[in-house]
């Protein structure tokens, strides 16, 4: 099954997957799916650091609301 991530399901499978419902995670974890991310994502992703609803600190990315480690 091919499965197109979401900009935040993307950015909490590599930071916190804690955030990812168990049943969801396990399709997202099982290696005969193939993940796909859409180029607008990396656009979301900048976006929201430019208007600091996320912020890079250290290659940490936090959501004024809640915490999200991320490697971008």
């Amino acid at each position: 099954m091919r499965i197109l991530l979401d900009t935040h399901v993307f950015v909490w499978m590599l930071a916190d997957p804690g955030r990812i419902r168990a049943d969801a995670l396990e399709k997202l974890e099982d290696s005969s799916h193939a993940l796909w991310v859409s180029s607008v994502s990396s656009y979301e992703i900048a976006n929201k650091v430019r208007l600091r609803k996320w912020r890079l600190i250290h290659g940490d990315a936090r959501n004024d609301k809640t915490s999200c480690r991320s490697p971008v």
